[in-house]
């Protein structure tokens, strides 16, 4: 098997697939957590907050039946603080209480993706600017999040509903050689997790 062929499945695989086929590696749960619940753990501090200029972003279920904003941004050590300031049942309560935020706290950006594009028109007439943002830009948050989880430099206060979701989170490839979390693959809603 060559190089490239090895590379392709690494790309075309969720890791704890890869890991058994290719690695001989045994795994202890369904899937390799893309965060451990320990590292987690340790970058949870209850005073964290953002003393900045912050950015929302809002994620929905594949099936629709869930939804989540998420807010980060600075914190007076200039690390990150990331949390879920929103989370509910379905789509309908997203835009206004997306509007209220926006109205509150005068938000750098907020940033949807494909999965919540069709909600668009109604976040616009509600009068939040809202900037959409493809694939690639998706891969690079994800990365981000994933080098400032290793490094130290990202914060959160508890929240279990977000534990829940990286606990049951897969990653899918993404682009030439990126990985994003994988909705469809994981089996919780994990819209607060894309979100964040």
């Amino acid at each position: 098997i060559t190089e490239d062929a090895i590379r392709a499945e690494f790309n075309s695989m969720e890791l704890v697939d890869f890991r058994r086929s290719r690695l001989a590696q045994w795994t202890q749960n369904e899937h390799d957590p893309v965060v451990s619940l320990d590292r987690w753990n340790d970058l949870e501090d209850a005073t964290s907050e953002i003393t900045g200029p912050m950015v929302f972003a809002l994620d929905v279920a594949p099936n629709r039946e869930h939804s989540s904003i998420a807010a980060a941004g600075k914190r007076q050590d200039g690390g990150w603080h990331v949390e879920t300031i929103y989370s509910a049942v379905g789509t309908s309560g997203l835009v206004p209480r997306l509007a209220k935020l926006v109205a509150k706290h005068s938000p750098l950006g907020v940033f949807v993706d494909a999965m919540s594009a069709s909600l668009v028109p109604e976040i616009e007439r509600s009068g939040v600017v809202v900037t959409q943002w493809p694939a690639t830009e998706h891969a690079a948050a994800f990365a981000h999040f994933l080098e400032a989880v290793a490094d130290g430099s990202v914060h959160h206060r508890r929240d279990d509903e977000l534990r829940h979701s990286l606990t049951a989170a897969t990653t899918r490839p993404l682009g030439d050689g990126g990985r994003a979390f994988s909705r469809k693959g994981s089996s919780v809603n994990i819209d607060n997790l894309v979100a964040c």
